[in-house]
């Protein structure tokens, strides 16, 4: 039987978030709230994981198999997602330090599109796609900026509505690949364009679920990888750019601090 590749060492490092926090005053108690949670959240994912360990073990049946795997997928991503908030409860030191390697930013929009388009679906909403053919080659970590475009598309989603459409676009400027996401909902009040990416900060207006995390995440991800996560003015609805330097300006920067 094969062996589950599932991130029981992760999941046990993010069981021990609370004694990894600083207690002390300075931090506040927000920062412990977040830790406290993550611990708890993990705490039943670890079991998930010893389930489809075992589930693996006790059967050959090719679809049973299947499934396991997308279980596992998903509890891959949750995990992402408590490290993404570990991260930013330390000031995102634990994103700047994750391993880079080269990637498409076009393939992983294209692969977060596919979950997105079925997210838009259920909300009533359109996802349009425009990523072209060039490959936007960046170093990073593909697992954090999977969550970060996840985020801008779910926040878009979300903010456009039964009837509404998002956009995701790709292109590449000044030797950054860039990410467009966009919707036609209501838009941001011009008071909070800077604020919405603090944590645990909603936007005016804004109603039901959420805790005013994503964009937080999503701009300490960027920042991380050199980049920057801005709202651009629009005469309606939201734009957000993501821009990421591309490979050869990541070579080329190295060089010269280098020389």
């Amino acid at each position: 039987m094969s062996e589950a590749p599932v991130p029981g060492a992760r999941l046990a490092q993010l069981n021990r978030g609370p004694r990894l926090r600083s207690t002390g005053a300075s931090r506040g108690a927000a920062v412990d709230d977040v830790a406290r949670a993550v611990h708890d959240l993990a705490s039943p994912l670890t079991v998930l994981v010893g389930l489809c360990f075992a589930l693996r073990r006790r059967t050959a049946d090719a679809a049973v198999v299947a499934d396991v795997g997308r279980i596992e997928a998903e509890v891959e991503r949750i995990s992402d997602r408590l490290e993404a908030l570990l991260a930013l409860a330390r000031g995102g030191a634990g994103r700047r330090a994750t391993a880079r390697a080269p990637l498409s930013l076009v393939a992983v929009a294209r692969d977060v599109a596919a979950r997105g388009s079925l997210l838009a679906r259920d909300c009533g909403a359109r996802l349009q796609v425009e990523l072209g053919g060039d490959r936007l080659v960046v170093e990073g970590d593909a697992r954090a900026l999977e969550t970060a475009v996840e985020n801008l598309v779910a926040n878009a989603v979300r903010h456009a509505g039964a009837d509404g459409t998002v956009w995701l676009a790709a292109s590449r400027d000044d030797g950054h690949a860039v990410l467009h996401v966009a919707d036609d909902g209501p838009g941001v009040h011009p008071a909070d364009r800077e604020r919405i990416f603090h944590p645990h900060v909603r936007g005016r207006g804004v109603v039901g679920p959420g805790q005013g995390l994503g964009l937080a995440i999503a701009r300490e991800t960027a920042r991380g990888h050199g980049g920057e996560l801005v709202l651009e003015r629009s005469a309606s609805g939201a734009v957000f750019r993501l821009s990421l330097p591309l490979m050869a300006a990541v070579k080329q920067r190295w060089e010269c601090g280098a020389a």
